[in-house]
């Protein structure tokens, strides 16, 4: 049987195992827990990285639309340029060859005038 003076230290000795044991089942479970959080980490890295690499896909797909249509733009202001110069030549040309219409209508007037002349 256990003596007055036992008893505190046996009492103290089961809280102690008492309370070892939650600590133990505490410990379990936060054990659990992290474990459970890593690879729910892991999970995310990898969705990430893996939108990291459809990103990089993307940005590179839109650089080479971009060297695309920088390369239709200096082929379109080219084209542009290039008819406006066309337009030029060609207004010089109809003012060059404006009066030598008025010319050319008037010798052939002045030829149906003379046949006309001749036929009468």
């Amino acid at each position: 049987m256990a003596t007055p003076e036992s008893q505190p230290t046996q009492t103290f000795q089961n809280l102690s195992q008492q309370q070892l044991e939650v600590y133990a089942l505490e410990l379990y479970k936060h054990f659990h827990e992290e474990r459970r959080l890593r690879v729910e980490l892991e999970e995310r890295n990898g969705q990430l990285e893996q939108r990291i690499r459809e990103l990089a896909s993307l940005n590179r797909l839109f650089q080479g639309f971009m060297e695309e249509y920088s390369a239709f733009l200096e082929g379109d202001q080219h084209i542009s340029g290039r008819m406006e110069w066309l337009a030029h030549e060609a207004a010089e040309l109809a003012q060059r060859a404006r009066p030598q219409l008025v010319v050319d209508a008037l010798a052939a007037s002045m030829s149906l005038n003379k046949e006309a002349d001749a036929g009468s």
